[in-house]
């Protein structure tokens, strides 16, 4: 799964590349130092996190439900009582029931989730989502 996210990353980076005229050789994935962030104009972000983005966040616990999950993207709307995060998931993610790995296509609208992962400000990069 981690080589299927690489290269996708890779031809990604590869288009962005040809499509604003760089003719030099795109910059892996794995070497980005900046995460994704949500854009000024509100949108949510896109695309997969920076490598090595954990190491600038600071680590934060969450519970609450899930809104407006996006599978194919891996984000949604986390909403507690204090308030609503975004949140985000890559190949890195855990997602468990009843003390067993299961699937990110286990999550669904409306659920109970606990998140640990990264506060990155304008989203949370989940590393284990726990179903309750």
């Amino acid at each position: 799964m981690r080589n299927i996210t690489f290269a996708a990353g890779v031809v990604v980076a590869a288009a962005l590349c040809v499509s604003c005229g760089e003719t030099g050789t795109p910059v892996s994935p794995t070497t980005t130092t900046q995460p994704a962030v949500a854009g000024d104009n509100g949108t949510q972000p896109g695309g997969a996190p920076a490598a090595g983005a954990d190491t600038a966040a600071a680590p934060v616990g969450l519970t609450g439900v899930i809104r407006g999950l996006n599978l194919r993207t891996g984000m949604f709307s986390l909403v507690s009582r204090t308030g609503t995060r975004t949140i985000l998931t890559d190949a890195e993610t855990q997602v468990w029931r009843s003390g067993t790995r299961v699937r990110l296509s286990a999550l669904s609208d409306g659920q109970a989730i606990s998140v640990r992962g990264f506060d990155h400000q304008r989203y949370v990069l989940a590393r284990t989502i726990s179903i309750r």
